[in-house]
């Protein structure tokens, strides 16, 4: 995996497959493999590599979740729930696994579970922050706006640069009355990828309008 964390996913698309051909029974080539081509957005092909290293070493809890995001990906909800439990019945302290769970709870609808799963996941990695941002959008969700705005600040404390939780900042202080800090945070909606409009001209009284375009997040 060399090649892949130095960031040369075609490379590492090349040379882990000569490293199956040689010894096809590692699951971790198969797992790792998956992983590169998960990061291509190659979805179909990165499940078939999760698959196979389970059908060589099944205990792999990570790769039951990398699997389940796979299969949430795809909207295989049911699926992918499944994968979540066994990675937790493997690994009952694995901290992504409650908070992937949590996320196929929530796009059910299924809020008060998928409260209980973000906070299972951050008593383990207390430093979790897009569980701690999930876990704001859930509570905000079911009008617990006030926790929301707890979750999104402490999110940002860890991750200060985080444009989804201050976004999410910003729209939780206006829905809480408060419409300084509110109006004035609301302005990081250029940044955030939730936020679909360009951003609207400005004319300045001396000369022709200006158009701003939304920052890279």
């Amino acid at each position: 995996m060399i090649a892949y964390q130095a960031g040369g996913h075609e490379l590492a698309v090349v040379m882990i497959p000569k490293a199956i051909a040689a010894d096809e029974n590692q699951a971790s080539y198969h797992s790792n493999l998956g992983t590169v081509l998960q990061a291509q957005g190659k979805l179909d092909e990165a499940a078939a590599c999760y698959e196979q290293a389970l059908v060589l070493n099944p205990n792999l809890a990570e790769v039951h979740v990398n699997l389940g995001n796979m299969l949430q990906a795809q909207e295989k909800l049911d699926e992918a729930e499944a994968r979540y439990e066994h990675a937790l019945a493997l690994k009952p302290d694995l901290a992504e696994a409650h908070h992937c769970l949590g996320n196929t709870l929530q796009v059910q609808d299924k809020l008060e579970q998928a409260v209980a799963c973000y906070e299972r996941a951050l008593a383990l990695q207390p430093s979790h922050v897009k569980a701690h941002y999930d876990l704001g959008c859930t509570l905000r969700a079911l009008g617990n706006v006030e926790d929301a705005l707890v979750r999104y600040r402490i999110a940002l404390a860890f991750q200060p640069d985080s444009v989804p939780a201050g976004f999410r900042e910003s729209l939780a202080q206006l829905l809480s009355g408060d419409f300084t800090l509110g109006l004035h945070n609301y302005e990081r909606r250029w940044q955030s990828k939730d936020h679909g409009t360009p951003m609207r001209a400005i004319r300045n009284r001396s000369g022709p309008a200006k158009s701003w375009h939304r920052g890279v997040c």
